[in-house]
């Protein structure tokens, strides 16, 4: 969770410092180990330091290569460092920004499908005059720029960008319609005029006056996975969601977990009480209520913690409704999306903080990945499983007779195929929905897709591709709350591991949900059905945060 800002002049002017340093300053909550810049004869980089991983202390970026001609400012975290390690052979204390350069030194710009974490950086080689800007295969974070064929400017967020004098504070009409039109985004473009994201997955080349924006990866929409047996499933997912969780455990200190009494969050902390790195002691952090009962977990908290005997600091949510105290409702100066619960988030976090703890892991996004479900009887039908089809299309049946059959998602989703004809009545892009809350102009604005890249436009579970590899996903991955209110901390999500999230799209989806047991992440539950207790494993009751919202919202209305 540090900070990016480089500026280079085309015109070969030097960088105007006072300029630099205005810009700069807007990024001050996103370090607090202190800030370098460095200014050459047309460019200026500026890194604010967040340590985070114990190789990266006391290193001061931007660090500049052995040959003295290419600079590097990284922003993040590697999770496959010791198979490039061992690639470069090189020192295992060599610090990830360090790993990238090298490798860069090497490699060029080919490797770069290769790594997996959560990062982005920039390569800005003075001797000719050439800038490669990358982001992660997800997003998870994030880099914007501004190019006036004078000047191009590289930053961590938008509105240290806006602070040069020479780029008019205009707000982009396109962003904002499809903002409020609450579909998916689906290009670069940000809620500022001129001022762009580098889209996840791809990176930005500029030489000369030449800026060229170049996709490196994308998820296969055709892979699949297929297995005899639900164990086999569970072992692999086991498997690969141990190393997302243990290389997130590389941190400065102890690390937390933000545990709910959910299997996702409690799953996360099995696994990294039991990989936890010899001398470290994990402590997790829940939520828990008095007066909100329907949100409370505290039975499934306390079941998890007297299982593995770790520490649980538990924070009343009671007086974190939404909208409480109204006029300092924290507002996130880079982005317009706002958690309704965002209070209890911001008290954790200064909780967490003032445990000493920088890195904390959490369950989000495991939800996205199973969405996707109701694909379970087509799935059946493809791999032939037609019994398994049958005895679920009755169970369908049995529910609701024929009304239930005419209005299953499943069942409508497996008849899809027999309706050629669909397509021609039925275009699915944006303007052909409507958004009556939009004024015409507005809706005049809105593109004419509904995908931003091939696997979200082809995937056949349309819905898990936009909400797991969509954009307005990975905006919300990098709009960390935490950075800016209750102290900074470093957020970790292994359910949103590439390797975890390529899984998750290449198995079938009666592995998401099935009909016999419990009703959903049947995957996830064989997989920890060996490390939580039974409580947990076998719950099926679902507990909402609902009750906050409304008792806000009445408490602000009356």
């Amino acid at each position: 969770m540090s900070s990016i800002l480089f500026q280079y002049n085309t015109e070969g002017c030097v960088v105007d410092r006072n300029i630099f340093t205005k810009m700069f300053s807007v990024l001050d909550h996103r370090g607090s180990d202190g800030r370098n810049i460095v200014y050459l004869d047309k460019a200026a980089l500026g890194h604010q330091r967040y340590w985070t991983t114990p190789e990266e202390v006391n290193e001061i970026q931007p660090i500049l290569n052995s040959g003295g001609d290419c600079f590097i400012l990284f922003d993040g975290r590697l999770d496959n460092r010791d198979e490039l390690i061992n690639k470069l052979n090189v020192s295992k204390d060599c610090s990830d920004a360090n790993v990238i350069l090298k490798l860069y030194s090497k490699y060029n710009t080919d490797f770069f499908s290769e790594l997996m974490g959560s990062y982005v950086f920039l390569v800005y080689d003075n001797l000719k005059k050439r800038v490669v800007a990358v982001r992660d295969h997800l997003g998870d974070e994030v880099l914007y720029y501004y190019f006036d064929g004078k000047k191009l400017i590289i930053a961590s967020e938008p509105l240290s960008i806006i602070q040069h004098p020479d780029i008019p504070l205009e707000y982009n009409d396109k962003k904002i319609s499809e903002f409020f039109s609450l579909i998916d985004h689906t290009d670069h473009s940000s809620f500022f005029k001129n001022i762009y994201e580098i889209l996840p997955a791809h990176y930005m080349l500029f030489e000369g006056s030449d800026l060229k924006l170049i996709r490196y990866w994308d998820l296969n929409p055709k892979k699949t996975l297929r297995y005899s047996k639900d164990e086999e499933y569970a072992d692999h997912l086991k498997s690969i969601l141990q190393k997302s969780v243990e290389c997130r455990l590389r941190t400065i200190g102890d690390p937390g977990v933000m545990m709910s009494g959910g299997i996702d969050s409690t799953s996360l902390a099995a696994l990294a009480t039991e990989n936890l790195i010899k001398g470290k002691k994990l402590k997790t952090f829940s939520y828990v209520f008095d007066k909100f009962k329907e949100s409370d977990e505290t039975k499934y908290i306390d079941d998890f913690s007297s299982k593995y005997g770790v520490e649980n600091i538990k924070i009343s949510g009671d007086d974190c409704w939404t909208f409480n105290n109204f006029e300092s409702w924290p507002v996130n100066p880079a982005f317009p999306y706002q958690d309704p619960v965002q209070w209890l988030k911001i008290k954790l976090f200064k909780k967490v903080r003032k445990n000493g703890i920088r890195t904390v892991l959490t369950g989000w996004f495991a939800d996205q990945l199973f969405i996707g479900a109701d694909y379970f009887l087509r799935d059946y039908i493809s791999d032939y499983k037609f019994f398994s089809s049958i005895t679920n299309i009755a169970k369908i049946w049995g529910n609701g007779g024929i009304k239930n059959l005419r209005t299953s998602r499943p069942i409508r989703i497996l008849l899809r195929p027999l309706k050629p004809v669909r397509g021609a009545f039925f275009k699915n892009t944006i303007k052909d929905k409507q958004f009556p809350w939009l004024t015409e102009y507005s809706k005049s604005l809105l593109p004419g897709r509904t995908h931003w890249s091939d696997f979200t436009r082809d995937f056949y579970r349309r819905e898990q591709a936009v909400r797991v590899a969509g954009l307005s996903t990975s905006l919300d991955a990098s709009a960390c709350p935490g950075c800016y209110h209750g102290g900074m901390l470093d957020l970790r999500t292994p359910f949103r591991d590439r390797r975890v999230v390529e899984f998750f799209f290449q198995i079938p989806s009666y592995q998401l949900y099935e009909e016999r047991g419990y009703k959903d992440k049947l995957v996830l539950r064989n997989a920890l059905r060996n490390h939580l207790p039974e409580s947990i494993l076998n719950r099926t009751s679902i507990t909402s945060l609902g009750g906050l919202f409304y008792y806000g919202i009445e408490k602000n209305i009356n």
